[in-house]
């Protein structure tokens, strides 16, 4: 717990990493989603035309 205290650096690196992982998360899910949601509502309008 001290070492903490002294070091906020460390603290800051390990929240950005959190957040680097959070971010890169999110993009495999939009990227997914884009993927496997918008090719099937086009098919659905191709079809419907």
């Amino acid at each position: 717990a001290i070492e903490l205290k002294n070091k906020p650096s460390e603290r800051m690196r390990k929240r950005s990493e959190i957040l680097g992982l959070v971010v890169t998360v999110g993009n495999l899910l939009s990227m997914v989603i884009f993927t496997t949601y918008l090719p099937k509502q086009l098919s659905e309008q191709g079809i419907a035309r």
